[in-house]
């Protein structure tokens, strides 16, 4: 049953995409499911070669199959190698500021030439979407324009105000009205849904 949990909805005891967490959690399960499919792999082309002894056989063949979708395991894995969650104590501080507002966090939106951007912090409101990242490369207007393309194609435009600083983020935070979650207008939830869309 789903239950409201820091300002979004989330299942029972389980991390979903834009919560506090979910990078980890998605490091976690994907270390495990490529030591699952390799052990699997290994498993089949041993137990092919001691049945026949010889390596031309059809355990063998299954076993070097399983290769390719623990490649794309480790593909996603090394993709989410360089981010990381911001500190609990920045967290809780975003957190008190948009009280039960619709607040994500942790998502990693990709772009067409390779690089993913986080997106550390998004909160929504009937008027715009503040966002936070932490990448200090980045060029503001580009991804901005970046960012409303996506919103574009759902037929869906609003400002967008992007911060590559904390406290200007806070300080943006604090004089803007963040309403409740309950209260808010389908189209805010239809924005949220686009920028989840877009996350790895």
């Amino acid at each position: 049953m789903a239950e409201y949990y820091t300002h979004t909805v989330r299942m029972k005891n389980r991390i979903t995409k834009g919560h506090y967490g979910y990078i980890g959690r998605q490091k976690r399960r994907l270390i495990i499911r490529s030591l699952i499919l390799l052990a699997g792999a290994a498993g089949l082309v041993i137990i092919g070669w001691i049945v026949t002894k010889t390596n031309k056989n059809l355990l063998s063949v299954a076993g070097i199959l399983t290769a390719v979708p623990m490649a794309m395991q480790l593909a996603q894995l090394i993709a989410y190698s360089r981010f990381h969650s911001r500190s609990k104590e920045e967290y809780e501080k975003v957190r008190e500021i948009t009280g039960e507002g619709v607040l994500d966090t942790e998502l990693v939106i990709a772009k067409r030439d390779g690089k993913s951007i986080p997106v550390n912090y998004a909160v929504f409101t009937e008027e715009r979407i503040i966002v936070f990242t932490g990448d200090a490369t980045l060029d503001l207007k580009t991804y901005t324009e970046y960012l409303h393309t996506f919103l574009r194609l759902e037929q869906i435009d609003c400002e967008i105000l992007l911060y590559k600083e904390l406290e200007p983020f806070l300080a943006r935070l604090k004089k803007e009205e963040i309403p409740s979650r309950k209260e808010v207008s389908e189209n805010v939830l239809k924005r949220e849904g686009v920028f989840r869309a877009v996350s790895m």
